[in-house]
């Protein structure tokens, strides 16, 4: 695993985060988002960008490595004009955003995923 431009904490929330989620063959490079949302990009196959509109936003460092591993285990894969997950192709604005499943994952592991790295802070 490659971390690069990322501070201490944020090293180590990834570290911790990339653990739980079983990824490990990676490089993700922190940089500072131009919009009020954080987001990831895959720039190539393992090696990605995570876009913190907030530096001390963990949970949302958390849901973005969520993405990752989806794309890492080829869970998630960006076409044109649509997603698929887990072999089934969603068009842009088919669903709503909440429902879609590979947010719904992330949405879902991001609390627990910082829980567990607060964990790690305190101890």
């Amino acid at each position: 695993m490659i971390i690069l431009n990322a501070n201490s904490k944020q090293s180590d929330a990834i570290q911790c985060y990339a653990k739980l989620l079983d990824i490990n063959n990676f490089k993700v490079t922190i940089k500072e988002s131009v919009s009020e949302h954080t987001y990831c990009v895959q720039e190539e196959e393992f090696e990605f960008s995570i876009y913190l509109a907030n530096d001390e936003d963990y949970v949302a460092l958390a849901h973005e490595m969520v993405h990752i591993k989806q794309y890492i285990n080829k869970e998630l894969l960006e076409l044109p004009y649509a997603v698929m997950f887990n072999g089934k192709i969603y068009r842009e604005n088919e669903e709503d955003y909440w429902l879609y499943p590979w947010e719904v994952e992330a949405y879902g592991k991001q609390q627990g995923l910082y829980q567990k790295w607060r964990d790690t802070q305190t101890s």
